[in-house]
């Protein structure tokens, strides 16, 4: 009777396993065809005719939303709060160069995902979570590998991560560990310490920057310290005096990977986990001010890729599943990138379902 018991007990914990693999911890098939220029015919270009020539990509880990955005009148300031001023002041002041939005994270919030996603348009899953600390590299079709397939130079300065993710893909890196979170300062330093040279150089195309010091205060720290007013305010500065050097074929995107909770912790699904900012400046953004189009100030971090791509005419990666970011394209060029954007999608929808087994149609 015992062993009956005993059986029947391993039993249902195994098939209680299997249910909650397959239902939480959800697995996604990797597909590895990629986009390429012949996929639309729109000789000159390669799918659209490119906005800008170049563009700077600056993540700051865990940049969460209420740290960028202007403080309402009635709002007091915080250690967290109205802590990036000049970023904020721009906000205000030149609504023609600037955006501002809610840049929703999806779960897991932790950075190897978000940069999975932030790259490849893709949806990483929580089965994936564990890859946090070591990190593989991306097989799926992404920006890095369209952007050196055009023949353009990508540098990178920051957070290792990346080079995990995307060996031999950067034409010139600078990189230190990640993963101290009692470090606040060394991948800033680096950062802070090589972006300005890099900026004067004219052999990249695209410039990316990750720095990981809000992160790491938020996790040792918590959100009100003085510690985090002081590394928000040194991020604050960089992002200003990089307004100040682009030119007009050039366009900066700065974005948080994830937020935080009040203790500064992230992972999970929370509304403050989740809500990320991305701040975007350039000195040629379209002007939609006497065009009615209700622009959403929320977009999902998917959304970056294809916007990134038709701004700077390369192929969207294959497996995007993002929708392009509407007011960052003039009025003239808006219906083509959307109709572009739809039509990469569909294909991969249509393939995925060819090849994935588990999409089976019983006739």
């Amino acid at each position: 009777m015992f062993f009956a018991k005993l059986l029947l007990l391993t039993i249902s914990y195994l098939l209680s396993l299997l249910i909650f693999q397959r239902g939480l911890l959800l697995k996604r098939q990797v597909l590895r065809q990629q986009s390429n220029c012949t996929d639309v015919h729109a000789n000159p270009a390669c799918w659209i005719q490119h906005r800008y020539n170049r563009s700077i990509w600056l993540v700051i880990d865990a940049l969460r939303y209420d740290f960028v955005a202007p403080l309402s009148y009635n709002a007091t300031s915080s250690h967290f709060l109205g802590q990036m001023p000049l970023t904020s002041r721009l906000i205000v002041e030149q609504p023609e160069h600037t955006r501002l939005f809610h840049f929703t994270a999806d779960a897991p919030t932790t950075t190897l995902q978000r940069l999975k996603a932030l790259t490849t348009g893709t949806l990483p899953t929580f089965i994936e979570a564990g890859e946090n600390f070591g990190g593989t590299e991306i097989l799926e079709d992404n920006l890095v590998n369209q952007l050196v397939n055009q023949g353009k130079n990508v540098t990178f300065i920051g957070d290792d991560t990346w080079l995990s993710l995307l060996p031999k893909k950067f034409h010139r890196f600078f990189h230190a560990p990640s993963f101290d979170i009692k470090d606040l300062h060394t991948v800033d330093n680096l950062v802070l310490g090589k972006i300005y040279d890099e900026i004067s150089r004219d052999d990249w195309s695209v410039l990316i920057a990750h720095t990981l010091g809000v992160d790491h205060c938020g996790h040792r720290y918590g959100l009100e310290n003085f510690e985090m007013t002081a590394k928000l305010r040194q991020m604050d500065e960089l992002v200003y005096n990089l307004t100040n050097l682009i030119d007009d074929d050039t366009i900066l995107f700065v974005m948080g990977d994830h937020g935080m909770t009040k203790s500064g912790d992230h992972g999970g699904d929370s509304a403050l986990e989740m809500d990320a900012a991305l701040f975007v400046f350039s000195n040629k953004l379209p002007d939609y001010s006497n065009i009615n189009f209700d622009f959403t100030d929320t977009v999902n971090q998917i959304d970056f890729v294809p916007t990134l791509s038709l701004l700077l005419d390369i192929p969207i990666p294959f497996s995007n599943l993002g929708k392009l970011i509407p007011s960052l394209f003039s009025p003239n060029q808006l219906t083509q990138a959307m109709r572009i954007n739809c039509m990469q999608i569909i294909r991969f929808v249509q393939t995925y379902i060819n090849q994935e087994p588990s999409f089976k149609v019983y006739t």
